[in-house]
């Protein structure tokens, strides 16, 4: 793996809790939900917003969340990690959050993790439903660390290959980089680096799929039409993972208004002042 020091050192550094709770495997949870907790409390900040958020992702309960042990108990731990990375990001890119691109970036990435969770049940995964939010949230991490390092240099690229020729390297390279560095499970570093391709070496090959195809998919909710190349990738991605060109069709027409009655959606959009 090639080293992008210059991308990593461009992005602000991640807190230390959150990067211990982030980088914990899915597949080998050796940490108790009360060792969960002690480690998200020490930060009342992230307390605080962890509880709000999930309050939103559990609005139809009668009775208000206010222990992270419940929270932790009702979501899971790994929609927690999710909310612990969201949070997180908020805080710590607070400062360019009104910029243009920050605004389509999470606006994007956001999209892309809740069309990623709402296509894996549909197509019969619900098991990875919290794995492939995540991996949504993470998979375009290498277009904010080329932003970062140089902004006006990066608006200027069009492209994966224009990337490659004003950069030396494209977005899922340095994403993948960037999250090996952080000690991500190897499904988060697999996926920045081999989403939107149908050819897939990941054994982690049905979450990379089910990204790519949210990933094209919330281009459409982002102000970015699919062109014609984008189109016949998304059915060939959706056909992989089992749905048919009515299922794309019905995302087109419909997701949007569901995903904007989502108490969940809007407070993950609030964190990063969504417009």
């Amino acid at each position: 793996m090639k080293s992008f020091s210059k991308y990593m050192n461009a992005l602000p550094v991640m807190p230390d809790i959150a990067s211990k709770i982030v980088s914990i495997p899915e597949d080998n949870i050796d940490i108790s939900f009360k060792e969960l907790e002690d480690l998200i409390k020490v930060d009342a900040g992230l307390t605080t917003k962890i509880l709000k958020v999930a309050n939103s992702a559990l609005y139809a309960r009668q009775k208000e969340i206010t222990s992270l042990q419940t929270a932790i108990t009702l979501l899971g731990f790994k929609t927690i990690k999710s909310l612990v990375f969201l949070v997180s990001a908020s805080n710590m890119f607070k400062k360019g959050k009104d910029q243009g691109f920050y605004q389509y970036f999470w606006k994007h990435s956001i999209i892309t993790a809740f069309l990623a969770q709402n296509i894996a049940v549909k197509a019969g995964f619900k098991r990875l439903a919290d794995e492939v939010f995540l991996a949504g949230l993470l998979h375009d991490i290498g277009r904010a660390a080329m932003y970062q390092a140089d902004s006006e240099l990066y608006l200027a690229v069009q492209g994966d290959e224009d990337e490659r020729r004003v950069f030396g390297a494209d977005h899922k390279e340095v994403g993948e980089a960037i999250l090996y560095s952080w000690d991500f499970p190897p499904v988060y570093v697999d996926t920045a680096r081999e989403h939107d391709s149908l050819n897939i070496t990941s054994p982690h090959k049905t979450i990379i799929l089910i990204v790519s195809a949210a990933d094209l998919l919330s281009g459409h909710f982002s102000d970015s039409p699919l062109s014609e190349t984008d189109d016949e990738m998304l059915e060939a991605f959706m056909m992989r993972i089992g749905l048919s060109k009515d299922a794309v069709d019905n995302y087109l027409k419909n997701f949007d208004k569901e995903l904007r009655e989502l108490p969940l959606f809007r407070e993950c959009s609030s964190l990063f002042g969504l417009k």
